[in-house]
């Protein structure tokens, strides 16, 4: 996910994805391996801060650390800036989240 991507209104079909990061020990950022997770989610918070959570789903392997979620109608029914936030669970390990990101829904003409 950019740090801020644009969709329109109760757009069907959009897909929101989100890479998990790790920091390593001297630092740096990687992708996270999330192969072996047994449940995914995107949370997902519009302006007025009623949080959704949606069930993602894998985009390849997830060793590329990518989940995503294909929003249906009625998903994205808020104008404004979201906060875009994913949940990994991996066997009994906690659940782990990954970095906010922002999804700005805009309004359609009619």
């Amino acid at each position: 996910m950019s740090d801020i991507e644009e969709v329109q209104f109760d757009a069907i079909g959009h897909i929101i994805e989100i890479t998990a990061k790790k920091r390593d020990a001297d630092g740096t950022l990687s992708v996270r391996d999330i192969s072996s997770q047994t449940a995914l989610s995107i949370l997902a918070e519009p302006p007025s801060g009623t949080v959704k959570t949606f069930t993602g789903s894998l985009t390849s392997d997830g060793t590329d650390g990518k989940l995503q979620y294909a929003t249906v109608s009625g998903n994205l029914d808020e104008s404004g800036t979201w906060k875009i936030q994913g949940k990994v669970t991996e066997g009994s390990s906690p659940i782990q989240s990954t970095a906010i990101g922002k999804l700005l829904v805009k309004d359609n003409l009619a």
